[in-house]
């Protein structure tokens, strides 16, 4: 027979691993509401020539950093697809 312990750690872990889920899932649509943005500047040929002259005098945020960000952001997407967060 459980313990009154075991019982509260099992409903702990129980509520954490839902809780983490969600997060994970919440996560992902913020995710995807950001990848839509930048693809909308990105793809806004007088918005991503404007942007990219920024970005060609930025010292930190620059081209290459926007496009290993979006590489990661699509990496972590995928994961996510694929491990049944998107819905």
């Amino acid at each position: 027979m459980a313990t009154q312990t075991g019982w509260e750690d099992w409903e702990r872990l129980v509520r954490l691993a839902l809780e983490s889920k969600s997060a994970i899932s919440q996560l992902y649509n913020v995710l995807i509401a950001h990848i839509a943005d930048m693809d909308t500047i990105i793809n806004d040929t007088p918005r991503r020539v404007a942007a990219k002259e920024v970005a060609d005098i930025h010292p930190t945020y620059t081209v290459a950093y926007f496009q290993t960000a979006r590489t990661q952001f699509n990496t972590l997407k995928t994961w996510m697809e694929a491990n049944g967060y998107n819905t």
